[in-house]
């Protein structure tokens, strides 16, 4: 089960990327003190090919390192423009690998570490 620890920041996302409309990137900023240095960030959530990738690219953009959990994030069949239905997993893999190094590193639950 994926919670907050006792003193993270959490906000509540009314689009598709968390860093708009939100104090997301104020708390970030507030969380690496005077130095600058912006936080790396460890993504995950529900609907990958859509607000988790938004978010994602949002926050690669504005300069964060981000660590995205590949196998901590979920997403459905998506039907292209053609109406071809392309099932989850396809999806899944190939919006990891357009993220992939450019946007984010893509790792696992397991290569994480925990404070």
């Amino acid at each position: 089960m994926a919670a907050p620890l006792e003193g993270e920041l959490v906000v509540a996302t009314k689009i598709h990327s968390a860093f708009i409309g939100t104090e997301l990137a104020v708390g970030l900023k507030a969380t690496a003190g005077g130095g600058g240095v912006k936080p790396p960030l460890v993504i995950c959530g529900v609907l990958l090919a859509n607000s988790v990738e938004a978010t994602v690219r949002v926050a690669a953009n504005f300069g964060f390192t981000v660590r995205l959990r590949g196998d901590a994030c979920w997403l459905c069949d998506k039907r292209d423009l053609t109406g071809r239905l392309w099932p989850a997993e396809d999806v899944h893999q190939l919006t990891l690998a357009l993220l992939d190094g450019e946007y984010a590193g893509i790792t696992t639950v397991d290569e994480i570490p925990r404070r």
